[in-house]
């Protein structure tokens, strides 16, 4: 339609000129049996024929074209759905273990990255198009004007060809820079926010600033570039084009073998409308692959993360815990980080009877959280083995196995919603038990706390909940974690945060509920553990004690202050 619309053009441009030409042209000749003799009675109506039909097809290209480019939008939306669904769904597939390997800036970063690869889709489909328009253009111009076509497209589509191959690597170049500074960028922005308390304690914020601007500043020195390279293309044809176009005119009217340069007309017009369509599509071909080659770096990235996605299937919510009536063993279980010279266990062995709360201490570094998160499943053993109730808990059983699980950890997460929200974690709002979770709340000592509030449970906790309490932050938690109904509990130096009184009500709870499940108690503060059946003293990675607290403690103790007195003066607490 767009050439149809644009060879009606030429004729129309031409035939106000000289209709006779085009009425008598060879060409012409098999259409005139076809048309009215209205329209052949004469040149006016012809003229006006003409016009009128330009108008139309000028109407209907670009009601088509319209009618496309929104089918082209619709079906950019769903694929960037589609492949921001299959990202996402990449990352919550993933194990802990490569969590810990990754930047969260990075995994948002790659996020957000997902529309560039709708925009090399995109931008190649407009250069498809265009590249079929100016062929078709071109076949229609070496069909009416073979020597104006030869000396118009061939030295036209040689610059265009030279100029994107001289320009491909330079753009390829500093698209990848650009790339790589975004994701910098990203990673400042994420430790200012997550650090600003301190950053505004120590007051550094000149320091962060400088790093981000640094960033920021060779990011937009290569976007930069990027766009300059990209526009170069469309100034060399336009300049070009203009040029060869006047040079193809000025060449045929000095050499034709016609006394009057209206016998030229006809072609001199085609070719004008032709330029008039081409010389930009060609523009928009060039500016389209420049494009492309921009967004490739990103769009790769996208690609690559969902092409590496892991084979183990999506977690559901509604799995049957795997059963745990006897004991977790731990046989000879080792594990080292990746990237880490030396292991955080070695040759741990240890048995949980069902039921039984257990106290792990030791030292900062000394493998307590790493043992707990290899018994929640979240890490897996560099060697040796842990059974639950004699099954291996391997992948196809971890699913069914952390349905067991209530974890509080040390900084626990939050999402930006209600208190009943975020001890109903990830549940859907109608399927909550709102008495569960007053009941969870008041075993967690929060009672008192929620009764103060205006909105009570429905209370908006805010981004990291930030405005309470370390103490208050670790009780919801523990709510969380008793909403659950596990039958392992993990408190991962979960009143650490807690105030002498806080933390009592906790350790009320904790006993109130020896003996109904199994609990694993992580802690440095001893009162926190001098109530539970064992305890297991942990140091570099093994095991240094196993027994009650009145056969470990005092040890571990006697070490605490042996090594406290090995100490400088200067450094002692």
């Amino acid at each position: 339609m767009e050439t149809g619309a644009v060879g009606v053009i030429a004729l129309f441009i031409s035939s106000i000129n000289d209709p006779g030409a085009i009425l008598n042209s060879p060409y012409f000749a098999g259409v005139k049996g076809y048309l009215p003799a209205q329209v052949l009675a004469s040149d006016k109506n012809f003229i006006i024929t003409l016009g009128l039909l330009a108008s139309f097809l000028m109407l209907a290209k670009n009601g088509v074209a319209g009618s496309v480019t929104y089918a082209y939008s619709r079906l950019a939306a769903k694929i960037d759905a589609h492949f921001g669904g299959l990202l996402l769904q990449n990352y919550l597939r993933r194990d802990y273990e490569w969590h810990v390997s990754k930047h969260s800036a990075d995994l948002v970063t790659a996020g957000s990255w997902r529309k560039n690869v709708i925009m090399v889709w995109y931008m190649g489909m407009l250069a498809f198009n265009d590249i079929v328009l100016v062929s078709m253009m071109g076949l229609v111009l070496l069909i009416t004007a073979p020597g104006i076509s030869i000396g118009t497209v061939i030295p036209l589509g040689a610059m265009g060809m030279i100029i994107y191959r001289s320009l491909r690597p330079r753009i390829d170049r500093h698209a990848r820079t650009c790339a790589s500074y975004e994701m910098n960028i990203n990673k400042r922005i994420s430790n200012i926010t997550q650090g600003i308390k301190e950053i505004i304690i120590s007051s550094n914020q000149p320091y962060f600033f400088d790093l981000y601007l640094k960033d920021v500043t060779c990011s937009s020195r290569s976007q930069s570039m990027v766009h300059l390279l990209s526009r170069i293309p469309s100034w060399a044809f336009e300049t070009a084009g203009f040029i060869t176009l006047c040079g193809v005119i000025l060449v045929s009217i000095i050499f034709s073998d016609e006394s009057s340069p209206s016998a030229i007309s006809g072609p001199v017009a085609l070719l004008a409308v032709v330029a008039w369509r081409s010389i930009p599509a060609f523009n928009r071909i060039v500016n389209s692959l420049s494009s492309v080659r921009d967004y490739l770096p990103r769009a790769e990235a996208v690609i690559d993360a969902i092409l590496d996605m892991p084979e183990q299937p999506q977690a559901k919510a509604d799995v049957t815990p795997m059963p745990f009536e006897k004991n977790i063993a731990i046989n000879g279980v080792s594990f080292t980080y990746a990237g880490a010279d030396s292991s955080a266990l070695a040759a741990v062995s240890l048995n949980i009877e069902a039921g039984e709360t257990v106290g792990l201490v030791g030292r900062s570094g000394s493998g307590k959280s790493t043992l707990a998160d290899l018994i929640i499943g979240l890490l897996h053993p560099t060697s040796g083995r842990i059974t639950i109730d004699g099954t291996r808990l391997e992948s196809a059983h971890l699913q069914q196995w952390r349905a067991n699980v209530g974890y509080v950890g040390q900084a626990p997460f939050f999402t930006d919603g209600t208190i009943t929200e975020n001890v109903a974690f990830g549940i859907p709002a109608e399927d909550v038990d709102h008495d569960k979770v007053a009941h969870c709340c008041t075993m967690a000592a929060l009672e008192s706390f929620i009764a103060q509030l205006p909105e009570g449970y429905e209370q908006p906790l805010g981004e990291r909940a930030a405005k309470l309490s370390g103490g208050q932050r670790q009780r919801i938690a523990i709510a969380r974690a008793l909403y659950r109904s596990p039958r392992l509990l993990v408190l991962d130096e979960a009143t650490s945060a807690l105030d002498q009184q806080s933390e009592n009500a906790i350790q009320h709870t904790v006993r109130n509920l020896a003996g109904s499940l199994t609990m694993l108690i992580i802690a440095h503060r001893l009162t926190t553990v001098e109530h539970c059946d064992r305890i297991v003293w942990l140091e570099a990675g093994r095991i240094v004690m196993d027994g009650t607290p009145d056969e470990v403690l005092p040890h571990y103790r006697a070490s605490l202050e042996a090594a406290e007195e090995q100490q400088p003066a200067d450094k002692r607490p």
